[in-house]
């Protein structure tokens, strides 16, 4: 009888052990917050269709790895009976944030789903899907208010052009008063342009 008592007080002094164990595991998962802090736009006219920066402070109890921050226009709208549409602007992935205060800088491109200009709110929300045990989930979000104005028409960007000879159309009448007194011209002409 008294090896049976002693085999069942064995089986929970382990069973307690391991469950401590785990449960300190949770808890230092659970020490852990992050907290999104200012959020500053870097682009000084931002448009519909172009690029966007944005800098974002961030600050952690403890370090963590493949933190996500994603980015939305949101609609400043004054109505309180109007839905306010929130266009995902894109996921950025912070590989390592330490502990401490960080800066970092986002890059997305604002979609031109966003379709109107005028006023938005620029939102940051960090670990979007919960996948980091936090102290407080509700502090992971910063926003700033933004004038987002059409793209520019056409948005074209012009990198490279390289002409020859079929492409050139000289207008050789005004190119005769050039032409020494020797009828000395570049009859191969052509030529590179680089731009950008």
């Amino acid at each position: 009888m008294n090896f049976n008592i002693l085999r069942v007080t064995t089986v929970a002094a382990v069973i307690l052990t391991l469950s401590a164990c785990l449960h300190s595991d949770d808890d230092d998962e659970q020490t852990n917050n992050i907290t999104a802090g200012a959020i500053a736009l870097k682009t000084a006219d931002p448009r519909i269709g172009h690029p966007l920066a944005v800098s974002l402070s961030l600050s952690a109890d403890v370090m963590v790895n493949n933190v996500t921050v994603s980015l939305f226009a949101i609609d400043d709208t004054s109505d309180p009976d109007a839905e306010a549409r929130q266009i995902p602007l894109g996921t950025e992935l912070i590989e390592s944030l330490p502990a401490g205060s960080s800066e970092y800088e986002l890059n997305v491109t604002i979609p031109a789903s966003v379709e109107f200009s005028g006023p938005y709110y620029i939102a940051a929300i960090v670990d979007p899907v919960d996948e980091i045990i936090e102290l407080d989930e509700e502090d992971n979000t910063s926003s700033v208010q933004v004038i987002l104005e059409t793209t520019n028409t056409p948005n074209l960007l012009l990198a490279n052009v390289a002409l020859d000879r079929s492409a050139l159309i000289i207008n050789t009448d005004e190119y005769l008063e050039q032409v020494g007194e020797d009828n000395v011209y570049n009859a191969d002409a052509g030529g590179t342009i680089t731009v950008g």
